[in-house]
C-alpha cells in the first residue's frame, strides 16, 4: 500500500509546528497554567517523527538509493542554516567588533555542534535524529515488510517502559545520559507507530459513534496523562528541586506514548472542511521553516517580554510565532524554500 499526500498529516505537522513553539516559549514553572501548556505542547516532537512513519513505512520499497537521498536532504539544510549563521557572525564581528575570524574547521564545527544539540542551530538535533532514523530505514522496511509490526513495535516498547520503570525508581531520568539525538529507540517507536497506524487509517472518518468513543477516552486520557506528568515530574523523578521536569524525558512514559497514539489516530480520521484543507494547504508547507526560524526569532522577541504572566507568555508565543511564519513565508515567496526547508 502506498499511502499519497493526506491533508490529515499536513494538519498533524501544522499541529506539531505550533505546539513545538509554545514547548520553547512558555515556560514550565510560573503556573499551573503554563506547566499545563508546557506538557500538553510536548506532543510536538513525537507527532512529526509519526508523521514520517505513516508515509515512509508505507511505500512500496525503501531503497539505500531513497535513504541516501534522504538523508543528503537532510544534511543540505543543516549545512545551508549554518552557513548563513556563521557568514551572519562572520560580517557582525568584521563591522562591529572590527575582528575578522573565519575558519572552515570552526564552520565544520557549528555544523556538528548544532546535530548534537549545541549552540545557536541547537534544535537541528531533531534533523540529526531523522537522519540516522533515515540510515537504517532500509533495514527496519524490510523487517516490516516481511514480519509486520507484532514483534519490532513491542520490542522498542519494551525498551521505553523499561528506562521509563528505571527512572521511576531511581528518581533521575536516565534518558538525560543520551542527548535527544541519539534517543533512537523513542523516536523509531513513534516512527513505527506512524507506520502501523498508517495502514489502519488510510482513510479518513469513521461511525459516529466510534468517533465519540475515541474523543472520550483521548479526553480521559489527556487528563490522566497531565496529572500523571504534574505529579511525576515535581514529586517522583525531579532533577531541579521545586521545578518540573522536561516534557522530553515523559516520551518513554506508556501513558504518554497511549496519548500521542490516541491524539494522532483521532486527527487522522477528523473530516476537514474545504475551507480548513485550504488553510492547511497554504500554511503546512511553512512548518519546516517555522522549526528552524522560532528559535532565532525567539532570541529577539524574548528581550521584548517579561515572561512574568500568563499574559506576557501567550503575546510573546504569538510574536514568535508570526514571525517565524513571515520569515518562512519570505523564503518561500523568493523560491529559496526548496534549498532551506525540503527535504
Amino acid at each position: 500500500m502506498v499511502l499519497t499526500r493526506n491533508n490529515n498529516i499536513d494538519l498533524i505537522k501544522l499541529y506539531a509546528c505550533i505546539c513545538v513553539v509554545a514547548l520553547h516559549t512558555i515556560p514550565k514553572d510560573l503556573s499551573a497554567v503554563t506547566t499545563t501548556i508546557y506538557y500538553l505542547s510536548g506532543v510536538a516532537f513525537p507527532l512529526f517523527f509519526m508523521s514520517s512513519g505513516y508515509f515512509l513505512l508505507n511505500r512500496e520499497e525503501i531503497s539505500i538509493k531513497y535513504s541516501i537521498h534522504k538523508i543528503v536532504g537532510v544534511f543540505r539544510i543543516v549545512v545551508l542554516w549554518n552557513l548563513i549563521f556563521y557568514g551572519l557572525e562572520f560580517i557582525w564581528k568584521t563591522v562591529h567588533v572590527r575582528k575578522i575570524s573565519f575558519s572552515i574547521s570552526n564552520l565544520f564545527q557549528s555544523i556538528f555542534q548544532s546535530l548534537i544539540q549545541k549552540d545557536e542551530l541547537w534544535h537541528f538535533w531533531y534533523l540529526g535524529a531523522l537522519m540516522l532514523i533515515y540510515i537504517i530505514l532500509p533495514i527496519l522496511s524490510k523487517i516490516v515488510r516481511k514480519n509486520g509490526y507484532k514483534r519490532i513495535i513491542p520490542a522498542f516498547l519494551s525498551i521505553c517502559i523499561c528506562l521509563e520503570i528505571y527512572s521511576l525508581c531511581t528518581g533521575y531520568p536516565v534518558q538525560k545520559y543520551v542527548i535527544q539525538t541519539f534517543r533512537i529507540w523513542t523516536w523509531e517507536l513513534y516512527f513505527l507507530l506512524g507506520g502501523i497506524l498508517g495502514q489502519k487509517y488510510s482513510k479518513v472518518g469513521g461511525k459516529d459513534y466510534e468517533m465519540r468513543i475515541h474523543v472520550i477516552v483521548l479526553i480521559a486520557v489527556t487528563i490522566l496523562n497531565i496529572v500523571h506528568q504534574l505529579f511525576v515530574g515535581l514529586k517522583v523523578i525531579n532533577i531541579v528541586s521545586g521545578r518540573y521536569l522536561n516534557a522530553e524525558y515523559f516520551y518513554d512514559s506508556a501513558i504518554e506514548i497511549l496519548w500521542i497514539t490516541l491524539l494522532f489516530s483521532f486527527m487522522l480520521r477528523l473530516k476537514l472542511t474545504p475551507s480548513i484543507i485550504k488553510v492547511i494547504k497554504v500554511i503546512s508547507p511553512l512548518t519546516m521553516g517555522v522549526y528552524i526560524l522560532h528559535p532565532i526569532v525567539l532570541k529577539i522577541t524574548s528581550s521584548l517580554f517579561a515572561r512574568n504572566s500568563v499574559l506576557s507568555c501567550i503575546l510573546l508565543y504569538v510574536v514568535t510565532f508570526g514571525g517565524a511564519l513571515a520569515g518562512a513565508l519570505f523564503i518561500k515567496v523568493v523560491r529559496l524554500d526548496k534549498y532551506l526547508m525540503k527535504i
